[in-house]
């Protein structure tokens, strides 16, 4: 299921203090790649349940 990304107060809870790091990444990809986001959960079970991705259209 894909969603609209979360807010950041959501994602800096999930990472706790590895927030620092996902927000200077994921600003770098916005600043350098013109791309889609599409925020995806899935198995509850899974170890990469909450992802964010990035696509390239074309």
């Amino acid at each position: 299921m894909s969603k609209e990304i979360k807010s950041y107060d959501e994602v800096k809870t999930m990472l706790g203090s590895a927030s620092e790091a996902w927000e200077m990444l994921v600003g770098y990809i916005r600043n350098y790649y013109i791309m889609d986001e599409l925020w995806a959960e899935g198995n509850p079970n899974h170890k990469h349940y909450h992802n964010l991705r990035f696509r390239r259209g074309g």
